[in-house]
């Protein structure tokens, strides 16, 4: 602590700062496995992370040789917009579960941070 913030709240400003972007990173393509994997325990981030993975998981078929370019126009834009929505959680300190996302989420990882 310093002279001038003698309660800490600066610092605990920063820390959430620090973890609210860390949380984006989630939804930033493979950024989340590495998120994900990462988190400390942090319960707030490990949601983000696991909603980001689902995500990713679900862009997988954009590099198959053919389907990739079917699939594009659907498939990416979707992604596209569920990374976004999380992203706009995640640094707003929301813990926002996307609905399908979220449940599927908890059934590959099988376990609940969150109720």
């Amino acid at each position: 602590m310093n002279a001038g913030d003698p309660y800490g709240i600066e610092a605990l400003k920063k820390a959430e700062k620090d973890r609210n972007h860390k949380a984006a990173l989630s939804y930033c393509w493979l950024l989340s496995f590495w998120v994900m994997l990462t988190n400390n325990g942090d319960v707030f981030v490990a949601m983000h992370a696991k909603q980001g993975v689902t995500i990713t998981l679900f862009t997988l078929p954009l590099f198959l040789p053919n389907a990739g370019l079917l699939l594009l126009p659907f498939l990416g834009s979707a992604a596209a917009f569920l990374y976004g929505l999380g992203i706009y959680g995640a640094l707003h300190g929301k813990e926002l579960k996307i609905p399908g996302i979220w449940d599927l989420a908890q059934k590959i990882f099988r376990s609940k941070y969150i109720e």
